[in-house]
């Protein structure tokens, strides 16, 4: 028989495991249309969301024995490393897919091998109630204190990524802000801070009260997370959703080839160091200045780009994109947008409402989601969007 404590403990464990299994279900089954066609660009980490959250499963033996010490300690371990881990990775899956990043994989791949295969073979000893004696908890204990630590660092160095990801997008890299969800980013770069404050602590002090807190605190974590992500953080993917074989829409609404984007446009079009095409500068050059010359002969280079050849038009146009266009190095037209046209987001946006003007005159009939749409814009949301922005600026 439970006593009153152990109750308490069995209960917070299946609220935490029955609020998991809800996740993830709902996850796997529901996406809003017009999204379900396209659920690698709108929810790019939708699988690994639903193994995930499913994974919670596995800490039953920990609700049906919460005296047993085998139980006890692969609970522990699993919130040490498996909860920590699975944080960084969902969030390198759905911000390194936006930003078209992978080198996180290796890191990943190696931790799963190092730490998770070992603690999988202690699930399934702990499933299959095999009695732990106290000196061999302590011995799996230091070694999930080890995969902690590494998990930890894992986190954190989600978090740090994300967060120059975040800057990086405020520093106007993107013509269409919707590319990359920064409010969304905001919140959720935090949650695994939500986790290892308590993980650790339940760890540090062996506490079973504590491990019960942390797990409400779970559920009403898994709660609010599941409402934030019922609905695609990426509202203006239409182009994305019309070409379905690495192409996208050029300013004719016909697809054209993918130009790479993110920090793999970066490496592929903006560093001269992995273009074949001969640039003059490189990043290295940022704090030698540039000449005035070089200033006018780049912002008309640019202009020529973006205004003569409209790849304004092009609604996801990115500025590393741009500058793989350029004789000069990322730094140059990034200091060239921001000194001489406004910055990037600006000019690119002031282009595409002046466009709409222009459309609107020629064509009186037509409607917002018909301007927004031949103007460059994702939808007529981003219009407007675009629109108070520059005119509160």
């Amino acid at each position: 028989m439970f006593t009153e404590a152990e109750h308490f403990f069995s209960l917070s464990c299946m609220a935490y495991v029955l609020t998991g299994v809800f996740v993830a279900a709902v996850r796997w089954f529901h996406t809003c249309l017009p999204y379900g066609s396209e659920t690698g660009y709108y929810h790019p980490a939708r699988r690994l969301i639903t193994a995930t959250f499913l994974s919670a499963v596995v800490v039953l033996p920990y609700v049906l024995r919460p005296s047993d010490a085998g139980a006890w300690t692969f609970a522990k371990s699993f919130f040490l490393f498996a909860d920590l881990y699975y944080c960084a990775v969902l969030l390198f899956t759905y911000f390194g897919s936006i930003k078209h990043w992978t080198p996180w994989r290796r890191v990943a791949w190696t931790l799963a091998a190092v730490f998770g295969v070992p603690l999988a073979g202690l699930c399934v000893a702990t499933l299959a109630g095999v009695p732990l004696s106290t000196a061999q908890c302590a011995t799996i204990m230091r070694c999930a204190v080890a995969g902690g630590v590494a998990a930890t660092a894992f986190c954190l160095w989600a978090i740090g990524k994300i967060s120059l990801w975040i800057k990086e997008i405020i520093e106007d890299n993107y013509s269409n802000p919707d590319d990359f969800p920064v409010r969304y980013a905001r919140w959720i770069v935090l949650a695994p801070l939500l986790h290892i404050v308590p993980i650790w602590a339940v760890v540090l002090l062996d506490s079973q009260a504590m491990m019960a807190t942390m797990q409400w605190m779970l559920v009403v974590f898994n709660v609010v997370f599941l409402i934030s992500i019922l609905h695609t953080q990426r509202s203006g993917a239409t182009a994305h959703a019309d070409c379905r074989t690495g192409e996208q829409p050029a300013a004719g609404g016909a697809c054209a080839p993918a130009q790479p984007s993110g920090i793999e446009g970066f490496h592929q079009a903006g560093d001269p160091a992995a273009s074949s095409t001969a640039t003059v500068d490189n990043d290295n050059d940022a704090g030698q200045g540039i000449s005035q010359e070089r200033v006018a002969e780049l912002k008309r280079e640019l202009v020529a780009l973006v205004e003569g050849q409209q790849l304004f038009l092009k609604p996801h146009l990115t500025m590393a994109e741009v500058a793989g266009l350029c004789t000069y190095g990322r730094t140059y037209v990034s200091h060239v947008f921001k000194s001489e046209l406004g910055g990037f987001f600006n000019y690119v946006n002031h282009l595409r409402l002046r466009h709409a003007s222009d459309y609107q005159a020629q064509h009186p009939m037509a409607t917002r989601d018909e301007i927004a749409t031949a103007s460059g814009f994702t939808s007529r949301q981003a219009y407007y969007n675009a629109r108070r922005r520059l005119t509160r600026e």
